[in-house]
């Protein structure tokens, strides 16, 4: 389970969980549910490509009753990127249309542009530049 949001966020860290704790702390609406069933789908193709870790971010991980989307990043180590949606791998040109099949952002964890840091990190920073926490889950225990 994830420790209570503090001013409507996680507070600052990265906290470990299974998809069970993702659903039942963060699919608690309608609008979440048709989320996590993008994001459930987006996780059963990273597993079978053999990715390990998907962190997940933005308004979801919030106390936000209606998010517009989450963001998430996945570790490519270890991934046959053979096996990978091609959508998951030619971003930017791809991201609308992995947003509008998976119902996020979706990133591989390598540097994001603006900031030089790597997804994961910059994951947990806010706009302001104060730290907030992120959500990590393995894809493969995923059902």
């Amino acid at each position: 389970m994830f420790p209570d949001l503090t001013d409507g966020m996680l507070p600052p860290g990265v906290y470990d969980g299974s998809w069970s704790d993702v659903v039942e702390t963060f699919g608690y609406n309608a609008t979440r549910q048709v989320q996590l069933a993008g994001l459930r789908q987006l996780s059963l193709g990273l597993a079978r490509a053999g990715c390990r870790a998907i962190w997940l971010d933005g308004s979801f991980v919030t106390d936000k009753g209606r998010p517009g989307d989450y963001d998430a990043c996945w570790d490519p180590t270890g991934v046959d990127g053979g096996l990978v949606d091609p959508l998951l791998l030619n971003y930017p040109r791809t991201r609308a249309a992995a947003k509008a099949k998976y119902l996020g952002d979706i990133f591989i964890n390598g540097v994001e542009g603006g900031s030089g840091m790597a997804f994961v990190d910059f994951f947990q920073v806010c706009r302001d530049g104060t730290a907030k926490g992120i959500i990590r889950f393995n894809p493969g225990e995923v059902s």
